[in-house]
């Protein structure tokens, strides 16, 4: 039937069904880069000592599906820094195996001295509600016995990000330590960071609409 009354049904089905696959595969982006002042930092990350820094974060209650992340890096001494990043559940003291998510190796340059800006395509990875995380990159998979570290962005004067904070840890090239002994915890500290995220059925979309966790200072 094609009366104008079966047209106009249509057309609200059509109009309703594209609302409803624009709201499901809308992405969001949690940042506290506005808080950043592009400057302040904490070092050394790398080779051969602190050779994992992380942001633990608190899982959306909608958006639960993690499709990436940035940090923020800059070279402090030595050599290049090879690295990778992670996402792996965070315990409270430590991340919990497996880990979720680990990222072709990554690295930056030696003599590099404004910041760059590294992400991680996790690719709609799944996460449960409410759940503590750690996003993370650590050189402890890639050390070459060359020593090389890179200063990394933070929130050094204020807690931009209330559902989390920055971790570190000294494991060196043990990979393994970082589930079975505790992380160092800097409280009121969050490293500088954006966190992309979407609801169920909506990881795989380009566009995103992004705000921050918190106003700019």
């Amino acid at each position: 039937m094609n009366t104008p009354l079966a047209r106009s049904f249509r057309t609200a089905l059509c109009a309703a069904a594209l609302t409803g696959a624009l709201h499901s595969f809308a992405q969001i982006t949690f940042t506290n880069s506005p808080a950043w002042n592009g400057a302040d930092y904490i070092f050394p990350f790398g080779e051969p000592d602190v050779a994992t820094f992380g942001q633990v974060f608190t899982a959306d209650a909608s958006n639960t599906l993690m499709n990436g992340f940035t940090f923020h890096l800059r070279s402090e001494s030595g050599g290049s820094v090879d690295f990778r990043g992670f996402v792996a559940a965070w315990d409270g003291t430590k991340l919990t195996n497996p880990v979720l998510f680990e990222s072709n190796q990554q690295s930056l340059p030696a003599n590099t001295n404004v910041f760059q800006s590294f992400s991680f395509d996790t690719a709609g990875l799944p996460l449960a509600p409410g759940a503590q995380y750690v996003a993370f990159i650590s050189a402890s998979l890639d050390f070459d016995t060359v020593a090389g570290t890179a200063d990394a962005g933070i929130t050094a004067t204020q807690d931009t990000y209330p559902g989390g904070k920055m971790v570190i840890a000294a494991n060196g090239s043990n990979f393994s330590a970082l589930s079975t002994d505790p992380w160092i915890e800097l409280d009121g500290m969050d490293l500088a960071f954006s966190m992309d995220f979407a609801p169920e059925g909506g990881g795989a979309v380009p566009e995103s609409s992004s705000f921050g966790l918190l106003a700019a200072k």
